[in-house]
């Protein structure tokens, strides 16, 4: 699906958007989180005899919640600017500008 060229968002040459960026990049940072793999179990491991139970590495969790913050920002402006252009609707101009703010 990411391949899949956008019905309503075109670059500057008139060519369809695709979402290849946004597997690409932010899924696979993430994804880490999320799936079953070796960094996303890293932190429950136990030596020898110790109880296993769930666990967390707060220290080293704290620096994703800027990135997820970021993540949810940015998805949610991506989606009010395709859903304007999708409806044919123009996007506000009050509030536009603030979407922008560094």
């Amino acid at each position: 699906m990411a391949l899949e060229p956008d019905e309503f968002e075109q670059d500057e040459t008139g060519e369809p958007l695709t979402s290849v960026v946004d597997y690409d990049a932010y899924y696979f940072c993430t994804s880490h989180f999320v799936h079953g793999t070796i960094k996303a179990s890293d932190a429950h491991g136990v030596v020898p005899g110790e109880v296993f139970r769930v666990r967390s590495h707060p220290e080293r969790d704290s620096e994703y919640g800027g990135l997820a913050l970021f993540n949810v920002l940015v998805y949610l402006n991506k989606t009010f600017i395709q859903e304007c252009r999708a409806m044919r609707e123009d996007q506000p101009e009050k509030i536009l500008p603030s979407l922008f703010v560094p």
